[in-house]
């Protein structure tokens, strides 16, 4: 029947998922401790725990939104159930282009930002954050160049594997039409600002961005968007480079 294949479907989507989630956290996790490790051996962790703390955070929502992205997933799966077992199959049962709708309508609402208290809930914030939060870090106070260099390039290594995707950061599908902010530089998709914008807000959805919306200057509109003709080149190139890096890693 045609609701036993759309289980399937939505199983194996679920399956990939999960996949994918356990290895972003592992090779997040890998670099993340490398550039600690790096940051602690060159006396640099105390300059630098501003940023480690924003690419933690930026890690964790990653992690948060693919945890909604799941339980969507299992929504989808107990509706369908639910329907097959009923009397009616023929007429309760979902086919296909319904299921795939109701998926992209969930996926548009997924949240753009966590709260404080569902970040804490994280794997890679609870294994990481306590060393970055921490009101004292036990370390040499000098700092040199040449130690600074180095924790820029960790962390332009762990900014390349957790960032850039071909996944718009509104709807949680794949881009058909990237459109960058010509103010911050920030990507989405067409549809998903279309979306954001309906919803009657004047800022960037990237979380911390420093066009928050809160002033005239600080304001953002469908306008200020314009298409990015190399953004599929720039995904592939990034995920070259963090393949190249996990595959170094694992030497």
């Amino acid at each position: 029947m045609e609701g036993n294949s759309v289980i399937r479907a939505i199983a194996n989507v679920q399956k990939q998922s999960k996949i994918h989630d356990g290895k972003f956290k592992e090779s997040f996790g890998e670099l993340f401790a490398d550039a600690l490790k790096s940051c602690r051996e060159t006396g640099c962790l105390e300059n630098q725990k501003e940023n480690l703390l924003a690419a933690l955070e930026e890690a964790s929502f990653v992690e948060f939104r693919s945890s909604k992205y799941g339980e969507t997933l299992e929504n989808l799966i107990r509706e369908n159930n639910s329907s097959n077992s009923s009397s009616d199959r023929d007429s309760s049962s979902k086919t296909i282009d319904e299921v795939s709708s109701k998926l992209h309508e969930s996926l548009e609402t997924l949240p753009t930002r966590c709260t404080t208290s569902e970040q804490s809930e994280q794997s890679l914030y609870k294994r990481f954050s306590g060393t970055l939060t921490g009101d004292t870090v036990s370390e040499s106070s000098t700092h040199n160049t040449n130690a600074r260099m180095m924790m820029e390039e960790d962390l332009e290594v762990i900014q390349d594997a957790v960032a850039l995707s071909d996944k718009c950061p509104i709807t949680g599908v794949k881009m058909v039409k990237p459109m960058k902010s010509k103010k911050c530089n920030h990507v989405f998709s067409y549809v998903g600002l279309v979306q954001w914008f309906k919803r009657k807000k004047k800022k960037c959805p990237t979380p911390g961005c420093r066009f928050d919306g809160r002033s005239n200057r600080t304001q953002l509109y469908l306008k200020d968007f314009e298409p990015d003709q190399t953004f599929f080149d720039r995904v592939q190139e990034s995920q070259i480079r963090a393949s190249q890096s996990q595959f170094g890693a694992s030497n």
